[in-house]
């Protein structure tokens, strides 16, 4: 184990800056767990530091003691937890080599698991429901597993044609050992395949927005039929549809201009897409862009569109609706519990090409955008610190 960064003052305040403090009122000591929690992932891209750093925030104030376990995609850094232990993980290669490599892993987080001996409850986080090898050595441990699902790997591998029989088989086994599930919303329990183990789910969310970092500074009367994309470009997302859907846009609405924002696989493809259509002039492929800089980026677009595939909860369409974006995404995962169609966001029918052209047009058209953004606003304000530090302190206890 690797020492850990500095912990945050008792009792200091989440946010600092600006009218609206979130407060947080610091737990009596009493009231905390007094064993040490360890948080287990896999491996973690870009998208994943921020939901991965509001996890460990709302632990430090449920617990004196966080212990992480994390793959090295990314450089962890900014975060405040007591020790960790870094697992180097190598990906790509032929099949033979990335079942090698997700093999390695895991032996490896078996072995930080093992010296993680004052921690008896776990949470596997993002990726968690693949460990099976760090599971099955938790349970014969006697450690209490809590596995706390960001998305849903069985989806995102069917959508990616990844495995999908064999991360399914897996998925099912750490479902039935896991001790108890977390999940975002109801939604989710049909859609993800988890009706059968309703009698161990709860339903918490690590999303936290700060009224500091991401807020509206332009109405939308003042912004231009700019259409927004911010998320990975890979399949699962449903990039590819809203790209292709473009020229369809355009033979109706010549004035509405897109920025992507993001990486992934699909980079080189969507750019050839971009280059033979001529898309150039109103197609904005801006790469990944830092965390801190979205708020600019999301008071800019007149809409935000998320056509995925399959999703839990993207935390940019919180983030979009905390800066009086509207939002318009397909809905699956927790957007059915979260978007009240044509209220506080736009619903998609589908995903398709088709559906895609008409609900960017309707949203461009919708008379009531300013009531709908307004709404949006009023509905992140429910995701403070406070709420989810109190749902994931009754789960763990």
């Amino acid at each position: 184990m690797k020492s850990g960064k500095t912990r945050s003052e008792p009792g200091k305040k989440r946010f600092e800056k600006g009218k609206n403090h979130l407060e947080l009122e610091n737990p009596p000591e009493s009231e905390k767990i007094s064993k040490p929690i360890g948080l287990v992932t896999y491996t973690i891209g870009k998208a994943g530091l921020s939901p991965l750093q509001d996890l460990i925030e709302i632990l430090n104030e449920i617990t004196d003691e966080v212990c992480l376990i994390v793959t090295k995609d990314q450089e962890i850094k900014d975060m405040k937890f007591d020790s960790f232990a870094e697992i180097d993980h190598e990906g790509g290669g032929n099949p033979f080599k990335r079942f090698l490599n997700i093999f390695i892993t895991q032996m490896r987080i078996c072995s930080a698991i093992f010296r993680m001996k004052k921690a008896e409850n776990l949470i596997f986080f993002m990726g968690g429901e693949i460990l099976i090898l760090p599971m099955l050595v938790s349970k014969i441990l006697g450690k209490k597993v809590f596995l706390a699902l960001a998305a849903s790997q069985k989806s995102m591998s069917n959508v990616n044609k990844d495995f999908f029989r064999f991360f399914s088989f897996i998925c099912d086994i750490n479902f039935y050992l896991a001790d108890e599930i977390i999940v975002y919303s109801q939604n989710l329990v049909k859609e993800w395949d988890l009706t059968r183990y309703e009698y161990k789910i709860s339903f918490a969310s690590q999303h936290i927005i700060d009224p500091d970092k991401f807020y509206k500074f332009k109405e939308i009367s003042q912004r231009e039929n700019q259409i927004g994309y911010i998320g990975r470009l890979s399949p699962e997302k449903g990039v590819l549809n809203l790209v292709k859907a473009v020229p369809l846009i355009l033979d109706e609405r010549k004035d509405v201009k897109f920025t992507v924002i993001g990486d992934g696989k699909l980079m080189p493809e969507i750019a050839e897409y971009v280059t033979c259509n001529r898309l150039e002039e109103n197609l904005d492929l801006k790469g990944w862009v830092d965390h801190q800089e979205l708020t600019g980026y999301l008071n800019e677009f007149k809409v935000l569109i998320l056509p995925s595939y399959t999703e839990g909860l993207p935390g940019v369409i919180l983030e979009a609706m905390a800066c009086g974006t509207p939002v318009l995404i397909t809905g699956v995962g927790s957007m059915p519990d979260i978007i009240d169609d044509h209220v506080n966001g736009f619903l998609l029918k589908d995903n398709s090409v088709n559906s895609i052209k008409n609900g960017v047009i309707e949203a461009l058209n919708y008379p009531e955008l300013n009531r709908v953004s307004d709404n949006g606003i009023q509905t992140t304000r429910s995701f403070t610190f406070n709420e989810a530090i109190n749902k994931y302190k009754n789960i763990l206890r």
